[in-house]
């Protein structure tokens, strides 16, 4: 039995230490395991028998031999059956020697000594090791850090504990001496005595990819250990420093550029844009598992009552109730929501949207506006099974879908089946929208207004001139029927009719006789090719000359220079005083060539044939032919633009606002088309061409740009580096992204253009798919250290990223 549990305690040896095999051993079987147990033994103590590996003990005092022995068969985990000696005769100790060398002021000679190790009596190991006491193995510790301080190699991070932060220029000899003492054992003493430079980011303009971004600092340092009766100085010489600031801004874009390329792409799990109460910032991925299950046990009884009652026969009373309930129920369940609903949203907006955008309520009471679009949403989010994990793409398919039944009966109940908002409802989108405007009872709380002192009244923003006006208009039950089939009365009568074809085809026809009659006749094109003429003479005169040239090329040569050289250096002033002086030289020869006889007799023979040409036009134009037809084309031009303005009159008293238009139309540029479309013009694009929007895309771009699209840059840091969230602020510069879908069969593709040419959107695609994401390419940010500002650099512009809102 102890036979084999010799056997088994060998072959577990590298787990449990050499302890486990001698614990077991008896007399009679150590033969068997000795072999074994001395590969393990030499295995362990092979480092130590290299002079540049010495093993270090573990205390400074008592006697440096029993602390040898005691620290070895702690190391080794020998166990009671098991003794170590050192043998007197190749005993050494360690010391520091002196040395004559310009930084390092001594060299730790390692002690020697040759270890017998002996289980249950039987020798198992002997050789010779190499050691080091405590101190003396920090100091070499110490040495080895030293050298990765110099050159190239690094050099001390310096962090600024203080309250106040400093500039790098103001980091002191105290802050540095500060970060030593925090860097190494208390064994080494520390002194700056003198800053050389202060640390730097290599400009960027005059470095390769692959050269080193920083550009340390230097300092004198002074470094000793204490002894009872005297002072040891082991360096004294220059050390390289930088500021943690910087090594921040290197390791954050280290890490960008390693977790984001193309290659190796990292995904990205968004964090929610809000705060959830007792829960905190979430992720989008995680709202399935770690989220709603919670919020189904928390509202679904009270959420399916508020539902039911939507559309009810006694929709204003009964659904009033048990809204006014549901908000008293969340308002109970935490303190903040209660605060929350009951904040005004004017004090809640962004400084750029509050000019142009005024909302005259409270947050519950904006919910209350649109709250069966609400409570339907959330009926549909505590029922759905969300097999996808995909919240996002869920709701979006969700929002695109046509509108909740129950939402539509209280639209007709409410406005009745002739309004516009019950006409022009088609998605859940669309009752969200509508309702945020303009509330689900024609009694409203809250108002909303989109205008400000930047846009002037005549500015048309949406389409309308006022959602006061537009809710004025749903009430008309009729008008829009008339309005409607007026305007395809009036655009057939007048685009299709031959009155409209004929006045057009005049007016065309009366343009093109008008040019031709003076632009195109023989003396004006004779006079234009003298005026030409005289133009090439007076420019040929000055800019071709070779006095001329000769001063231009020195200039643009003394301009070359400064480019190559690094502002404010020697080589860029010297540059600099050559361009100034050359530049001056230059407009001194164009003056002296404009004062010159031959350059003034140009300038009267050209002016000579400017009058010539302009009495020519004059003269041509007084005809009676042209005079006739300048008559005929004013007389179908004020035909022309009458029938127009009856068609656009009519026009504008449509209300154009279609929000499933709108977002498809954004979703949409995040198609596969020709070209990506760039993050931060996204908002800019011209949507679909319909100008009906520019004033939305006008506010859309001024809100959402800085907060939105500037914060992402800081969630991809945080999730390739969450040790740097905080240190460093990201700005995208440029990036691309499109829309990538997961099919039926697991597959993923790009989202397909939804639109083609065609004024209704394809929603197939995007609505079987089981998953997407964001793919994220060609990105680049500026990275700006957050402790000091001055410290930034440019990424490379080849990021890619994909942002995911699913765990799966």
């Amino acid at each position: 039995m102890k036979k084999l549990l010799t056997i088994l305690s060998v072959l577990t040896i590298t787990t449990t230490g050499v302890g486990s095999v001698v614990a077991c051993s008896g007399k009679g079987h150590v033969t068997n395991t000795t072999k074994d147990v001395n590969q393990k033994i030499k295995k362990a103590l092979e480092k130590y028998t290299n002079k540049n590996t010495p093993f270090k003990l573990s205390r400074e005092e008592g006697n440096k031999k029993d602390r040898l022995i005691k620290d070895l068969k702690a190391t080794l985990n020998l166990g009671s059956n098991s003794n170590i000696a050192v043998l007197d005769q190749d005993y050494q100790e360690s010391n520091l020697k002196e040395i004559k060398n310009q930084n390092e002021k001594v060299k730790v000679e390692p002690g020697s000594a040759t270890i017998v190790i002996k289980i249950n009596n039987q020798e198992v190991y002997k050789n010779k090791i190499f050691w080091t006491t405590l101190q003396n193995g920090i100091v070499q510790e110490g040495l080895e850090q030293f050298k990765t301080m110099q050159g190239q190699l690094g050099g001390i991070v310096v962090k600024q504990t203080g309250k106040v932060t400093k500039k790098i220029s103001e980091i002191t000899k105290d802050d540095i001496t500060n970060s030593f003492k925090v860097k190494f054992n208390k064994t080494l003493n520390f002194k700056v005595n003198e800053i050389n430079s202060f640390p730097k980011l290599h400009a960027l303009k005059n470095r390769a990819l692959d050269n080193k971004l920083i550009n340390y600092g230097t300092i004198n340092l002074e470094c000793w250990v204490n002894t009872k009766n005297s002072k040891t100085i082991i360096y004294d010489g220059t050390i390289n420093w930088v500021s943690e600031s910087i090594t921040d801004i290197v390791n954050a874009n280290s890490v960008l550029s390693k977790k984001g390329t193309s290659s190796n792409i990292t995904s990205v799990d968004l964090p929610l844009p809000f705060s959830i109460p007792k829960m905190g910032i979430m992720t989008f991925s995680k709202l399935v598992k770690d989220i709603l299950p919670a919020l189904k046990e928390l509202v679904k009884t009270n959420v399916d009552k508020v539902y039911n009652s939507i559309g009810s026969d006694k929709f204003d009373n009964k659904f009033d109730n048990n809204w006014t309930e549901f908000l008293e129920f969340i308002s109970s369940q935490d303190e903040s929501i209660k605060n929350t609903l009951n904040m005004k949203i004017k004090d809640m907006l962004p400084a750029a949207a509050q000019k142009i955008i005024n909302i005259n309520g409270t947050v519950g009471e904006l919910l209350t506006n649109m709250a069966p679009s609400l409570i339907a949403l959330l009926h549909w989010l505590v029922n759905n099974e969300f097999k996808t994990h995909n919240i996002m793409l869920e709701l979006i398919q969700y929002l695109l879908k046509e509108v909740d039944q129950n939402v539509q009966t209280g639209i007709k109940n409410t406005w009745g089946e002739d309004s516009l908002l019950y006409k022009n409802t088609k998605t859940n989108l669309d009752s969200l929208i509508y309702y945020l405007f303009l509330g689900y009872k024609k009694e409203k709380s809250i108002t909303i207004t989109l205008f400000s002192k930047e846009y002037s009244n005549d500015k048309n923003i949406l389409g309308i001139y006022s959602w006061k006006k537009y809710n004025d208009y749903i009430m008309v039950k009729n008008k829009y029927n008339k309005a409607n089939s007026r305007f395809n009365y009036l655009t057939e009568l007048i685009y299709k009719s031959e009155e409209y074809l004929d006045a057009k085809k005049v007016l065309d026809d009366t343009a093109k006789r008008l040019n031709d009659l003076v632009y195109e006749s023989e003396e004006y094109l004779d006079a234009k090719k003298v005026l030409d003429d005289t133009a090439k003479r007076l420019n040929d005169l000055v800019y071709e000359s070779e006095e001329y040239l000769a001063i231009k090329k020195k200039y643009d040569d003394a301009q070359q220079q400064m480019n190559i050289f690094e502002e404010n250096s020697e080589e860029y002033l010297a540059a600099k005083k050559l361009y100034d002086e050359t530049r001056k030289k230059l407009f001194d020869v164009v003056e002296q060539l404009k004062s010159g006889e031959n350059y003034l007799t140009a300038v009267d023979d050209h002016n000579n044939a400017q009058k010539n040409s302009d009495g020519v036009v004059e003269k041509l134009k007084s005809t009676k032919e042209y005079l006739t037809a300048a008559s005929d084309y004013n007389n179908t031009k004020k035909l022309y633009n009458n029938l127009k303005k009856e068609k656009d009159k009519l026009g504008n008293d449509l209300v154009e606002l279609n929000p499933t238009l709108l977002f498809t139309s954004i979703l949409n540029n995040f198609s596969n088309l020709n070209k990506n479309i760039n993050l931060k013009n996204i908002i800019t694009e011209n949507l679909l061409g319909l100008d009906k929007y520019n004033g939305l895309v006008d506010i859309l771009q001024k809100v959402t740009n800085e907060n939105v699209i500037d914060q992402l840059g800081n969630n991809i840091l945080s999730t390739v580096s969450s040790n740097l969230s905080g240190k460093i602020k990201t700005k995208l510069l440029h990036g691309e992204a499109r829309i990538m879908l997961k099919n039926k069969d697991g597959v993923w593709e790009n989202l397909k253009d939804m639109f083609k040419e065609k004024a209704s959107p394809d929603l197939s695609q995007f609505m079987a798919a089981k998953d997407f994401k964001i793919h994220l390419s060609n990105l680049q940010f500026e990275l700006t250290s957050t402790v000091h500002k001055d410290v930034f650099i440019t990424t490379s512009d080849n990021l890619s990223f994909d942002l995911v809102f699913s765990d799966l």
